[in-house]
């Protein structure tokens, strides 16, 4: 999986549809997404709902992964999978409030 960017509508990803996680999101979209920021020791823990993206311009912008590249045209094209992460809520982790009341912010 790989971000591709983040707006007011959600969170994008893309990733492969030879993959697993395609199949395993359709069956259960809720996901948690988390960000480490090494130099502040704190996580971002992002939870919400996969949503598939059936958008040829969206699609079409994605970073080309090495496998969608060697493949090329729309057989390429068409092995992306977009997916936009809706109805996020988010909160800070840290060693030191582990064991605190999770305090949510809606994105």
């Amino acid at each position: 999986m790989r971000m591709y960017r983040a707006d007011e509508k959600g969170i994008i990803f893309q990733t492969s549809n030879v993959k697993d996680l395609c199949k395993q999101l359709q069956e259960n979209p809720h996901v948690e997404l988390c960000f480490f920021s090494n130099e502040k020791n704190i996580q971002i823990r992002i939870s919400g709902k996969a949503t598939f993206v059936n958008d040829l311009d969206l699609k079409g912008n994605c970073p080309k992964t090495s496998l969608s590249k060697s493949l090329g045209g729309k057989k390429g094209i068409d092995m992306i999978i977009v997916l936009r992460i809706v109805d996020c809520v988010a909160h800070q982790w840290t060693m030191e409030t582990n064991f605190l009341p999770k305090e949510y912010i809606n994105l």
